[in-house]
């Protein structure tokens, strides 16, 4: 059957549009179902039509004006209807037309509780703009804070600015406190400038696994969160979405991300470059910032209470094995692609070593990829 004679029976069986005077009747079959859908959204914008008029004939007229004086003269001197002047393939034609408008105009519509989300979202952008460009030798206060949001436009009360904080998982200023790398001059005489705290961490809503990365600082461009991954389009986010995750039945839902060494290094300095240029083992240039930062890790720990340890790239791997003291392989090419069962801060937990996206594409990795995803994958599942 014609689609649009089975539509137009299905809505001439309608006694409403049976009875009530309509130029158009039923005649626009695609147009009027999916107005009919959506007519709590379409009434906002019908006001200024005559209340007498039909739904139908009020969306013809907003969707295209040319038929204001047809609809009108049909309603005030029993003109004829669009049947009666228009041929059916015409009648198609401006059914197609007004449908595409339609979704146009849909796509478009934001409703008040939208508009209210989005509020509420850009509120939450501002205020981790604000507290990530801070400076951490003297954090603001919510008072503070709720100051600059009143100057970008977010109207806010201090106690307001504290409960989104708490909500997005932001610390206190005291807490957020932390300049003792800069005050102690850590390893400062191998790079130039002062390293900054403001990356935060990445929490999924049933967060069984602690993703541990190194270090916020990239060669190029900057990074708001851990491990990029608020940035979609970034290599790194792809790396450990669809490379690991993905393929081990896992999502950003199961994981806490953060990184072993919270600040980010000044000017792109990235610790790879650093270590290189100074001919010193990246792990031991990194150990005395872990040693800085490692309360910050151990209060992570605490909180999350993760079943399953997952750390990127070898210096990570071997600052954990030697602050823990767990009988691992220390060495990435040895530990790659196995899980152990060790205890971190009281906890017994799964560890699984997992290479950094650089030495991805090495032989030695790539052979042993497949049994790394399938431990991963079963220790994962039985969690989730």
């Amino acid at each position: 059957m014609d689609i649009y004679l089975e539509m137009k029976n299905i809505l001439t069986s309608n006694l409403y549009l049976q009875l009530e005077k309509s130029y158009t009747k039923t005649c626009l079959p695609i147009t009027a179902s999916m107005a009919k859908q959506s007519r709590r959204k379409l009434n906002q914008s019908l006001g200024e039509f005559p209340e007498e008029w039909p739904f139908m004939d009020k969306v013809l007229v907003i969707f295209d004006p040319s038929f204001m004086d047809e609809v009108r003269r049909f309603h005030t001197n029993n003109g004829p209807r669009m049947t009666e002047m228009y041929q059916k393939s015409e009648i198609k034609t401006i059914d197609k037309t007004l449908i595409a408008r339609l979704n146009k105009f849909l796509e478009e519509w934001v409703s008040p509780l939208e508009v209210t989300r989005q509020k509420k979202e850009v509120t939450r952008q501002r205020l981790a703009k604000i507290v990530n460009k801070e400076n951490k030798s003297n954090p603001l206060a919510d008072e503070e804070i709720a100051v600059k949001l009143n100057e970008m436009g977010s109207d806010m009360a201090r106690r307001t600015v504290t409960k989104y904080r708490r909500i997005m998982k932001i610390p206190s200023s005291r807490e957020r406190k932390c300049d003792l790398c800069i005050k102690a001059k850590t390893n400062s005489h191998l790079f130039s400038g002062n390293i900054k705290l403001w990356i935060k961490p990445i929490r999924g809503a049933n967060p069984l696994i602690m993703l541990v990365g190194q270090d916020p600082t990239i060669a190029k461009g900057q990074v708001y969160s851990v491990l990029d991954l608020e940035n979609t389009s970034g290599t790194l986010y792809k790396y450990i979405t669809d490379d690991i995750l993905n393929h081990a039945g896992l999502t950003l839902n199961n994981i806490y991300a953060t990184n072993l060494i919270k600040c980010q290094f000044p000017d792109n300095q990235t610790p790879k470059t650093i270590s290189e240029k100074h001919k010193v083992k990246m792990k031991d240039f990194l150990f005395p910032f872990f040693n800085n930062c490692k309360h910050w890790f151990f209060k992570e720990v605490h909180e999350i209470r993760p079943k399953i340890i997952l750390s990127l790239g070898e210096p990570v791997h071997q600052l954990l094995i030697e602050e823990f003291s767990w009988n691992v392989p220390m060495r990435m090419k040895d530990a790659f692609s196995n899980f152990y069962k060790v205890n971190i801060l009281n906890n017994n937990v799964l560890y699984i070593p997992c290479i950094h996206i650089n030495t991805r594409g090495h032989r030695h990795y790539k052979e042993r990829w497949q049994k790394f995803i399938l431990n991963l994958k079963k220790a994962g599942t039985s969690l989730v």
